[in-house]
């Protein structure tokens, strides 16, 4: 996945992370940029929660 996944959760925009789709953050509290990219407008790199950041970094360095 290549950008952030955006969902809408009883009305309201929701963040969702890119790997296990947990949501992460509700539209009521979204920066400009989330705003811009539940719209459209910009595409976001994509997001992680911190399971799967701590998972992901884990993996990498037991890889080494």
């Amino acid at each position: 996945m290549d950008k952030a996944i955006f969902k809408y959760n009883g009305g309201l925009g929701a963040l969702l992370c890119s790997k296990c789709r947990v949501i992460m953050k509700l539209g009521s509290s979204f920066t400009e940029e989330e705003i811009k990219a539940i719209k459209g407008k910009l595409d976001m790199p994509p997001q992680y929660c911190k399971q799967c950041k701590t998972n992901s970094y884990d993996s990498t360095r037991k890889s080494k």
